[in-house]
């Protein structure tokens, strides 16, 4: 998991941080690179853990773990390398906290129900993930 954090809200924000400022991007470009380059890897890294044979319930459990950081880790990568790019004046109270937060929730019960179904069926389990990809 640390390996996971590290690289999601510091090494990647910090060389696309890098990136903007070396081909100097205009501030909404920047942000918009930023922003994304901040944002959890979510269902496209479950997929290709599927298509590729990797570990998609180690993948499910990072992607649970970097969306339940990312509400504090995306404010504080946004204050330390986007606000750079941006002359309005950045708060921690102008983030969308509730937006946030229900994305959170939307992504811990799917990773809930799917664990549940594939712990009482497996087959059943298998079958609803290969449709589902």
């Amino acid at each position: 998991m640390a390996i996971c954090l590290t690289v999601q809200f510091v090494v990647r924000p910090g060389i696309v941080c890098g990136i903007c400022l070396l081909f100097g991007l205009t501030d909404k470009l920047a942000i918009g690179f930023m922003l994304c380059s901040m944002a959890p890897g979510g269902n496209g890294s479950n997929l290709l853990e599927l298509i590729f044979r990797g570990n998609v319930e180690l993948g499910i459990v990072c992607t649970l773990f970097s969306s339940v950081f990312a509400a504090i880790a995306i404010p504080v990568d946004f204050y330390v390398y986007a606000r750079r790019f941006s002359e309005d004046s950045f708060t921690f109270a102008s983030m969308p906290w509730v937006d946030m937060m229900l994305a959170i929730i939307c992504v811990f019960t799917g990773a809930v129900a799917g664990a549940v179904v594939r712990y009482r069926d497996d087959e059943r389990g298998a079958w609803l993930e290969k449709r589902a990809a």
